[in-house]
């Protein structure tokens, strides 16, 4: 006579942990919709800086949302290239109160008023970029940074050069224009010494001369020390290249 199969509840949960062993639930760990990337910043179609701030989230429903890489992109709509890339590993912890991606985009690598797509991707070992690993995008454009150019005015006092045909010279920095040039004339102090060029509100100003031959000058003003001191060489050396030196420089 044939024993009777009977079907306890020890048998059943033996069945099912060989079938989730054997990959019967695998697909179930990573359910569509899981680990989408949410933009906390830019805005879509907001106006940013060159220099603006990424922030992002992760949705962490359901809660067995696993992110190993992330990949951040940032396109020029314009032109049709991408300009910015990072690729970010990721993550011991998850939570939906620390932002999985906050940065600003470096000093350079973006143009003003020019129409931008910000792209962020999860990325998980298990399935890739899957339909629940689908790209956040928003769209930006970035303008001009008035604040810092209002700024930098409020900041900078106007500065100017002032020379005689002999080489003798004198720089001048003021609160005004008139007291940047009465500084500059009483430095210079020496028969024919003039004003050589309007004053400049820039953080660098640089001078340099040649006096062999002849007399030739030429005044660069630029945000840092070296890119005053070229334009200054170049204004100086256009008869000529090689012959002039920088014979001053200040930085406010």
């Amino acid at each position: 006579m044939k024993t009777p199969i009977i079907h306890t509840a020890a048998t059943l949960a033996v069945f099912l942990s060989l079938f989730v062993v054997f990959g019967g639930t695998q697909a179930a760990a990573h359910p569509a919709g899981a680990c989408q990337p949410v933009f906390k910043a830019p805005n879509e179609g907001q106006a940013v800086t060159p220099e603006f701030d990424i922030k992002v989230f992760g949705n962490l429903v359901p809660d067995n949302c696993q992110i190993d890489r992330m990949t951040l992109h940032v396109f020029d709509k314009d032109r049709g290239t991408n300009v910015f890339s990072r690729d970010i590993d990721c993550c011991d912890v998850i939570t939906n109160y620390k932002p999985l991606i906050d940065m600003t985009v470096p000093a350079g690598e973006l143009q003003p008023d020019t129409n931008y797509q910000v792209v962020v991707r999860f990325y998980d070992k298990h399935v890739g970029f899957s339909p629940g690993s689908d790209p956040a995008i928003v769209k930006v454009k970035t303008t001009v940074p008035q604040y810092r150019t209002k700024r930098q005015a409020q900041q900078f006092d106007p500065m100017v050069f002032a020379l005689n045909k002999n080489g003798r010279f004198g720089h001048g920095r003021g609160k005004t224009e008139k007291k940047a040039r009465d500084v500059a004339l009483g430095f210079c102090d020496a028969p024919g010494c003039t004003i050589v060029s309007e004053p400049v509100r820039a953080r660098c100003h640089a001078l340099a001369q040649r006096t062999q031959g002849g007399f030739w000058w030429g005044v660069g003003a630029a945000d840092t020390q070296a890119k005053a001191q070229q334009r200054a060489e170049r204004f100086c050396e256009q008869d000529q290249s090689g012959q002039c030196r920088i014979d001053y420089t200040y930085c406010q």
